[in-house]
């Protein structure tokens, strides 16, 4: 199985890219992406013709009466594009966010499934 970079609709002018990690089981397709800094109202996850899009906005982190004496931390937005595919089912994509993780989960289609195939002997 090979997860694709897809370079498809809108992508922001600067943004980083977040590390994402993609694990297949039999039963589903898990991807976890590390996005810190992004709140449930700034994660955006779609997908169309098989094109997974990630896209967090990270929001100013300091009140706007506050003056910055250092700033080491980069902040900014995250967007990725990954194809999945085809044995996974797009229509039953979870995703979730904690901790500035965000975990995808697709279960695989029914017919792509390892199956047991009994032997029989005569």
């Amino acid at each position: 199985m090979s997860i694709n970079e897809e370079k498809k609709g809108q992508a922001p002018q600067e943004y980083f890219l977040p590390a994402v990690d993609a694990l297949e089981t039999p039963d589903e397709l898990v991807l976890i992406a590390d996005m810190p800094g992004v709140a449930p109202g700034g994660l955006e996850v779609t997908v169309d013709e098989g094109v997974l899009t990630l896209r967090g906005r990270v929001g100013a982190s300091t009140a706007e009466t506050a003056r910055v004496l250092q700033r080491e931390f980069e902040r900014g937005d995250y967007f990725r594009q990954l194809r999945i595919p085809r044995d996974f089912l797009t229509d039953k994509i979870d995703a979730t966010l904690k901790a500035g993780v965000v975990t995808v989960r697709i279960p695989r289609a029914e017919r792509s499934r390892p199956r047991h195939i009994p032997v029989r002997v005569e």
